[in-house]
């Protein structure tokens, strides 16, 4: 865990970063010998379809969404 290389002015507010691993959806459920997802939800603070976009849905079946869409403006190519 690095805490800002210990440089903070404030003590109250510290800038933690901290690296953890990260999978697709696709090799998650890969990994579990499955292809069908009951309940999808995702939030994550206006980067959604960026997110759906990595989703192969030709191999991934989601029954139900919940997806929470902040206001950004997208350029769909």
């Amino acid at each position: 865990m690095l805490l800002n290389n210990g440089k903070t002015k404030n003590t109250k507010k510290r800038t933690v970063s901290r690296q953890v691993p990260c999978f697709s959806l696709e090799t998650m459920l890969l990994a579990l010998n499955q292809t069908h997802v009951d309940y999808f939800s995702l939030d994550v603070e206006g980067f959604e379809l960026d997110v759906l976009k990595t989703i192969p849905f030709d191999k991934v079946g989601v029954e139900h969404y919940d997806v929470y869409m902040s206001f950004r403006i997208y350029l769909i190519k």
